[in-house]
């Protein structure tokens, strides 16, 4: 959608499958200057440079932390690829709801396990506010957090924009 809308648009996935897909979407959409913008890398250890960004879009990504320290590492690297005044579009999920099929992993701190197999970190709102900060990136905008039922089961969802100051 970015791309189509003539930002100048990168992306990177952990999901080889993901990245082709995505690859052959913005070819088919004559995006093909953007499709060779598309990359391996980890929201953890992002492969671009610091302060690259104006904005910085992610969507479902970082409650998908296996620990609260890869959590952590996920926001610093938000931070560290962003411009300073830059900003960060999230969508995520937090720990307002707890769907009952989830299991507590042991010994990690808000870490669960979906029925399916998928590790989640879900933190507190306002402990995620909190490491956001930590980083240099403050909230601006709340759009929501609203509890949804998804075709997995009940989630938390919160979607916040935060400047990097």
């Amino acid at each position: 959608m970015l791309a189509n809308l003539n930002f100048e648009t990168f992306a990177c996935d952990i999901n080889k499958k993901m990245i082709q897909i995505t690859k052959n979407i913005l070819v088919k959409n004559n995006q093909s200057s953007t499709a060779e913008k598309v990359q391996f890398g980890a929201i953890n250890n992002l492969p671009f440079e610091d302060k690259k960004f104006d904005v910085v879009v992610a969507t479902g990504i970082l409650h998908q932390a296996k620990s609260i320290k890869k959590y952590k590492k996920a926001i610093k690297e938000l931070s560290r690829v962003l411009k300073d005044e830059g900003l960060v579009c999230l969508n995520l999920f937090t720990n307002k709801k707890i769907c009952s099929t989830f299991k507590k992993v042991r010994e990690k701190k808000y870490t669960y396990k979906t029925k399916e197999g998928a590790v989640m970190t879900l933190l507190p709102k306002d402990y995620f506010y909190e490491q956001m900060k930590k980083n240099r990136l403050i909230l601006e905008t709340e759009i929501a957090e609203k509890v949804k039922e998804i075709n997995t089961g009940y989630r938390a969802i919160l979607r916040a924009n935060f400047i990097k100051k």
